[in-house]
């Protein structure tokens, strides 16, 4: 039938809800959330879309939600969620601690709601490579971790051209 919908909501259904501040999405089997789903939510501080069936994430997603503190994406198909990462925050991609499940060599997620990454904690896991692509999109990065891996070849030229705002990397431990 090629009137059905996948599961999702309405790309305007919280455009006059602008003082909205907590949003359980989670558990409704969603499919999908349209790029600019949350962009009159500027005072948006918690979003749980935990316990659905989203497989991408729009990577401006998050551009307008500054006080976006608290999000929940796991147990969706996503690709980073898959490869056992976490996004605490729309700042924050936390793939620390034996969680990566991707190992030994790290390719590029595409699902993850780039352009707001500021942070990137790969630390702690059996890393032996990192894809040369991998950080080219989160051109908002300011702190790469990647310490107590084990990365044994050189790091690829130009990982990290992409990223002019990177203050601190840490390399330690491999």
């Amino acid at each position: 039938n090629t009137n059905v919908v996948e599961p999702g909501i309405h790309a305007n259904q919280f455009v006059w809800n602008t003082k909205l501040q907590v949003l359980d999405l989670f558990a409704n089997q969603l499919a999908t959330v349209s790029n600019h789903q949350f962009a009159t939510l500027t005072a948006l501080a918690t979003l749980r879309m935990n316990d659905n069936q989203l497989n991408h994430l729009d990577a401006h997603l998050f551009v307008n939600n500054a006080l976006l503190k608290e999000i929940n994406v796991l147990n969706n198909p996503l690709d980073f969620v898959l490869a056992g990462c976490e996004l605490p925050s729309r700042t924050v991609l936390n793939c620390s601690h034996g969680k990566l499940k991707t190992t030994p060599q790290l390719s590029r997620f595409a699902n993850v709601p780039s352009a707001t990454i500021a942070t990137i904690d790969l630390s702690a896991n059996a890393l032996q490579s990192i894809d040369s692509t991998f950080f080219q999109d989160y051109v908002q990065l300011t702190q790469v971790n990647v310490s107590h891996n084990q990365l044994a070849a050189p790091l690829a030229y130009g990982l990290f051209k992409n990223n002019p705002m990177l203050t601190d990397i840490e390399f330690q431990g491999n």
